[in-house]
């Protein structure tokens, strides 16, 4: 009982420790959602951001299996033996403009 109890610890602990590290798909499909939401329609995407906060309790459902099953799975899996981090690829949703300080930052095309 005592040696099942330990592999159990054991294994929790590894599982916390790399519940952070790693591409967080889940989260990050999210944040692309919301990101071409925001570049087509402004208005509804803060209304469903701000006043009903649609987009924060998707992304902490999301968390959830991340955070427990894929990245523990990808960090000690796949990352760790190839001394390489596997990431996310956003999507960029075609910009019709700018944001206001992209000239400042010269973050313009």
């Amino acid at each position: 009982m005592k040696n099942t109890i330990r592999a159990l610890a054991v294994a929790l602990t590894l599982a916390a420790t790399s519940c952070t590290a790693g591409p967080s798909y889940l989260v990050r499909t999210v944040d692309d959602w919301q990101n071409k939401s925001y570049a087509e329609n402004p208005v509804v995407t803060g209304m469903v951001s701000d006043v009903l906060p649609a987009y924060g309790l998707l992304k902490l459902f999301a968390a959830i299996p991340d955070y427990l099953i894929l990245n523990p799975i990808q960090f000690w899996t796949v990352d760790l033996w190839k001394s390489k981090g596997s990431s996310f690829q956003h999507k960029n949703p075609e910009a019709t403009h700018q944001p206001w300080y992209a000239e400042e930052l010269n973050l313009s095309k």
